[in-house]
């Protein structure tokens, strides 16, 4: 068996009887450093192997999981994680991929750290993101397929469909009203309804006329007169189709006044038609 170099055993009763030094083993007087504090003096290297300090720069489009600045040095960057005892002022901010500060969209300022969220251009501070109320006024603006506003000189196009919720087809007939006589038709709207009133017919054997009103409110016994129309013995129908309906509130009375224009007594009829909501 050939020779071989021996380890020393150490044996101590005391604590600090031997002081251990841990050094490079190819080059034994390179050994870890320890202040007076006892504080582990360290270098950090980048992945080149190059040593990292204060004018040390990272390369753009590089990782950056932390950017630490110390205010008198300047920045050091560091991968990974980083425990750090404060000692006068620090100064941490964040950097993009290519090594620029992150800065403030409101007014330029730098921010050790700015959150926000971005609309039309103007950043918003999510704590001032709330629910609506009431009160608030909320505006928005319609574009068609290419993106230009609705307006008068490019309209909105709607398309009209016929609607069967609610519908109301009135109808009424008074036989043998005398000459120069009338009778009222009147359909009162369903409360917490809403009537659109879209159309009148009328009609009678010979001459007669039809007077259409709403009344000015609730049991208010006034009317106001929306249309009037005369018939003949050539044409003995009526019809009056409202190009803008008429809209009604729940409670209020529509009338048809049909007066006999003949010499003699006839029959009147009257359909009221509309929706309500």
């Amino acid at each position: 068996m050939s020779d071989f170099n021996s380890s020393l055993p150490v044996r101590t009763e005391t604590a600090g009887d031997v002081i251990v030094k841990v050094g490079d083993a190819s080059t034994p007087s390179q050994q870890l450093a320890i202040d007076s504090s006892g504080k582990v003096i360290a270098k950090l290297n980048d992945g080149a192997g190059n040593a990292l300090d204060s004018s040390t720069t990272t390369p753009a489009g590089t990782e950056q999981a932390l950017i630490v600045r110390n205010i008198p040095s300047g920045t050091q960057a560091v991968s990974g994680t980083v425990a750090a005892t404060q000692s006068g002022t620090w100064d941490v901010r964040l950097q993009d991929g290519a090594g620029t500060d992150i800065t403030s969209q409101v007014n330029g300022t730098q921010r050790a750290l700015d959150v926000g969220i971005n609309v039309a251009g103007v950043q918003v501070d999510p704590r001032a993101i709330r629910a609506l109320t009431s009160s608030d006024v909320v505006t928005a603006n319609i574009k068609d397929a290419t993106g230009t506003a609705f307006s008068s000189g490019n309209p909105l196009p709607v398309s009209l469909a016929v609607s069967t919720t609610g519908n109301v087809v009135s109808y009424q007939t008074n036989s043998a009203i005398a000459a120069a006589a009338s009778s009222n038709h009147d359909y009162t709207v369903t409360a917490l309804k809403t009537l659109i009133l879209k159309q009148v017919e009328a009609s009678a054997s010979s001459k007669a006329k039809i007077e259409v009103q709403i009344e000015t409110g609730v049991g208010a016994g006034t009317y106001t007169t929306q249309a009037v129309l005369f018939n003949s013995t050539a044409n003995p129908n009526m019809s009056i189709v409202f190009e803008y309906p008429k809209t009604v509130a729940a409670g209020v009375k529509v009338r048809v006044i049909r007066t006999n224009k003949d010499n003699q007594a006839q029959d009147l009829y009257s359909t009221i038609i509309g929706n309500e909501f």
